[in-house]
């Protein structure tokens, strides 16, 4: 209770009665949302699923698990199995389902369709702008509320919330469960507590590595002085509840994706006792923010610390920065788009620096500081908007074309593909296959087998072009689909070559050749058929290199 008289006093300051609504916040939710339907159009034909392959893999989980709980099998294990042996682009164990499940519901509102999966992703987007509105007017200003219009605008938002990807929805969810626990801090009586649980447990369920908050949780309430408040039945039991379903499915992915698991922590290229893995992000941070945005939160740090008004915001916001870099530069698999938790505190302190700066600017211009911040904000915005429309963002197009193909000419029967995109053609496949009367052979099954990608294991399964048409006659595909010879590592390895080698020889025909615009190397898509009748097995067997070694499944696909 000794904190209660300094959170008031820093409400009044804050402008907290005028926080919760008024014409100001109707005019900046209006605005969010004219920024957000920007956000859409400036990459409205792109279909999200360009980061191969967890995109595709993203976007079909949606189908499997829906289809899942049609069926609602006695034998979950026999039924992925059957489900992967017909479309080899799910995988519903390496990632949490919740994002899944409202995947699915969006499919079967709106129809299957990638575009249904991104908007999802965005709609996610408009939720963590809205949120940190609501945060900014409570804890910085009301006249601050406009610096929300920056999180859609920057280059890591914009990037990856136009892909069918984890890393926006689990940041939105993450963005609004620290919301609802910091209003539990100031009022323990409060629902915010169990607001904020279900909350921290859905970012979870839907991207397992923004656990992280769940430690910004703990060391919030030590730095607020509210330890002894963790210690109480109630949040003991909403802790003990909330740790239910996370522990639950954490069983099932380190039974099921072992390696997916152990790979991000121990096994990538920037392991956490190198100066590497904690440089790599700030060498990569521009992919996430813009400059003008780093140098107000700058500012702030410079400004902000100096005056005691700002300094509550600011310890918070650097205890959130910190602990999510630190947790992120442990992890020895790095990305950019990992680190998006950070975007949101640097937004805040964006405008912290901006309203700071603006108040060393009342003695020079005689005016009222609350008249410079919305004049300075609408300044960023104009400056953010030019920069996002820059923001380069990949597509994948073609495929679709050759799934028409496929639809046309094996209205029932397997085909065979091999190459980098294959997650993108099986989507394609599945979706225009509702009778699932097709299925798709994979290279990386039949002709070799990774765990997640060659570098962390290959096992090749052809030696020599005498090994490869048996198999492929055996696998019941008269059709060969076959990327154009690319030199990345992913795919250049002998089993590959092997492969190609054997198209050029006698037995096969080069139908026709589609191009495909990828942003790589990948340009063309080439059809063969295979002379000799395929057989008619059923029964396929599948190896699981992932699971370890000699893993593998006798499978016959699923049927409606």
């Amino acid at each position: 209770m000794r904190h209660a008289p300094e959170r008031v006093a820093v409400g009044r300051r804050a402008g907290h009665g005028a926080a919760l609504g008024g014409p100001a916040l109707a005019w900046q939710v209006l605005a969010v949302l004219a920024v957000w339907a920007f956000l859409l159009a400036l990459h409205w034909g792109n279909d999200g699923l360009w980061y191969q392959g967890d995109s595709s893999r993203h976007a079909a989980n949606g189908l499997f698990w829906w289809d899942f709980l049609d069926r609602f099998p006695t034998n979950p294990l026999g039924f992925a199995l059957s489900y992967y042996a017909r479309y080899p682009v799910i995988n519903p164990t390496s990632w949490p389902p919740l994002f899944y499940l409202l995947e699915g519901a969006g499919y079967r509102i709106f129809g299957v369709s990638p575009f249904v999966a991104k908007g999802l992703v965005l709609l996610f987007v408009l939720v963590a702008t809205l949120y940190l509105l609501a945060w900014l007017r409570r804890w910085v200003g009301p006249s601050a509320g406009w610096a929300a219009l920056l999180l859609p605008l920057q280059p890591g938002i914009v990037e990856w919330g136009h892909a069918v990807m984890l890393n926006v929805p689990s940041m939105a969810l993450a963005v609004a469960a620290l919301y609802h626990w910091r209003r539990w801090l100031e009022a323990p009586r409060s629902r915010h507590l169990e607001v904020a649980a279900a909350l921290a447990v859905a970012a979870v369920l839907t991207y397992a590595a923004v656990a992280v908050i769940a430690l910004v949780m703990l060391v919030w309430a030590l730095a607020e002085g509210r330890g002894r408040a963790l210690i109480a039945p109630r949040p003991v039991l909403v802790g003990m509840v909330a740790a239910i379903p996370v522990v639950a499915w954490a069983v099932v992915a380190f039974r099921w994706a072992p390696t997916h698991q152990a790979v991000a922590l121990y096994a990538g290229d920037y392991p956490p006792w190198k100066l590497a893995g904690w440089t790599y992000y700030p060498e990569h941070f521009f992919r996430l923010v813009t400059m003008p945005l780093l140098l107000a939160a700058l500012l702030a740090l410079a400004v902000g610390l100096l005056r005691g008004r700002a300094r509550r915001e600011i310890r918070l916001l650097l205890l959130w920065f910190a602990v999510c870099y630190t947790w992120f530069s442990i992890i020895t698999i790095k990305e950019a788009r990992y680190v998006l938790l950070l975007v949101p505190p640097l937004v805040v302190l964006g405008a912290v620096g901006i309203r700071e700066a603006m108040r060393l600017l009342v003695a020079v211009v005689h005016r009222p500081a609350a008249r410079l911040v919305p004049v300075a904000l609408l300044a960023m915005l104009v400056l953010h908007v030019g920069l996002a429309a820059a923001v380069p963002v990949r597509r994948v197009e073609g495929f679709r074309e050759i799934v028409d193909w496929v639809d046309q000419n094996v209205p029932d029967g397997r085909v065979f593909y091999e190459g980098f995109y294959s997650g993108v053609f099986t989507f394609y496949v599945r979706r225009e296959d509702p009778g699932w009367h097709r299925a798709v052979t994979l290279g990386s099954k039949l002709l070799y087998g990774t765990k997640i990608s060659p570098r962390f294991g290959l096992v090749e399964h052809v030696h020599g072009v005498a090994d490869v048409r048996p198999l492929l006659a055996a696998c019941g595909c008269r059709y060969l689909l076959v990327e154009r010879e690319i030199s990345s590592p992913d795919v250049d390895f002998p089993a590959v070559r092997t492969l190609r080698a054997a198209l050029r020889g006698p037995g096969f025909r080069l139908v026709r050749s589609f191009p495909v615009h990828t942003g790589g190397d990948v340009t063309a898509v080439d059809v063969y058929e295979l002379l000799d009748p395929p057989s008619g097995r059923t029964v396929l067997d599948l190896k699981f290199p992932v699971l370890g070694d000699d893993v593998h499944f006798e499978v016959t696909p699923i049927q409606r």
